[in-house]
């Protein structure tokens, strides 16, 4: 496959918003918008990337107030009204040091995980078109792990249950587009830069497998299309471990983070092994992130 290296990026000024978060909020697909990255001003999959943010950006992103709250008004308040108001304490967030390690290393394992992809036309005959939100978008390019590079980027986030983890990682995803589409000069092609799973309870990679390819169906509006081919190969982790690693390079996924992985059930000595799904991360060059339930015999919480 021919190897792309040269992209004509043009750039967003450093005053100008990224992505607005209506839009995010309203669109599970965007247009990339390229913001200039020192180092990486030639790749088209970091520069769409959204900037991290500071202390106080994610005070501005991740705050949640208590709904209806104003002091001056608690004296005029009946019993109901107040007790109404006190109920939506559990919906309050208030962003914490914690939440800051999390967007920070996130976006960082991100960053290396697309700094050590190189860009290919597909070969001929492998290419599809793909309708998204109006747009018709073409795979003729893919990204693959360059094999001179480092192994790919992973981290784990680990703490008591109701510590926060799962909503951590939630409120930081807010701020990345879902799909995002490239139209450059020589090509378009499809950048999806999280995917995020939930592992079921006495599960294996297998119903692992399944739930990819329901996440891509959704994000792709490709019905159950690749949730159904994923279930064919059930019998065979092998054969699905590769589909996946060819839809992670087809479709540029950046990272893949697994939710509550402790309530998997992996056996050490069969095809049902995590190390199966650490292959599909060596071969993709696709980053890997866990959060999983602290257990008595774990250390502290943390990343």
């Amino acid at each position: 496959m021919k190897k792309i290296r040269n992209f004509n990026l043009s750039y967003v000024s450093r005053d100008a918003a990224q992505y607005d978060a209506r839009l995010l909020d309203e669109n599970d697909v965007v247009a990339a918008r390229y913001r200039r990255y020192d180092g990486y001003e030639n790749n088209p999959n970091i520069c769409a990337l959204p900037e991290e943010e500071d202390m106080q950006g994610l005070y501005r992103s991740h705050a949640v107030p208590l709904p209806g709250y104003d002091s001056r008004l608690v004296p005029q308040m009946g019993t109901e009204e107040r007790q109404r108001i006190l109920f939506g304490i559990k919906d309050v967030r208030l962003p914490l040091p914690f939440h800051a390690s999390v967007e920070s290393t996130l976006h960082n394992c991100l960053i290396r995980s697309y700094a050590n992809r190189e860009y290919r036309l597909a070969e001929t005959g492998k290419t599809a078109e793909i309708v998204l939100d109006g747009h018709t978008v073409s795979t003729a390019m893919c990204s693959r792990r360059n094999d001179l590079m480092s192994t790919p980027p992973a981290f784990s986030v680990i703490g008591t249950a109701g510590s926060g983890k799962t909503s951590a990682i939630r409120l930081t995803l807010r701020k990345f587009p879902k799909v995002i589409i490239h139209e450059l000069d020589e090509v378009s092609y499809i950048q999806i830069p999280i995917v995020l799973l939930t592992a079921p309870a006495n599960s294996n990679l297998k119903a692992l497998f399944i739930q990819f390819g329901q996440q891509m169906d959704d994000l792709l509006g490709q019905d159950s299309y690749y949730s159904e081919m994923f279930s064919k190969q059930t019998s065979n982790v092998g054969r699905a471990s590769n589909m996946m690693t060819q839809i992670i390079k087809k479709f540029s996924i950046g990272m893949i983070i697994i939710d509550e992985i402790q309530q998997m059930d992996f056996k050490a000595n069969s095809a049902k092994s995590f190390e199966n799904f650490l292959a599909i991360t060596s071969n993709s060059g696709v980053a890997c992130a866990v959060s999983a339930r602290r257990m008595p015999w774990t250390r502290s919480p943390g990343i």
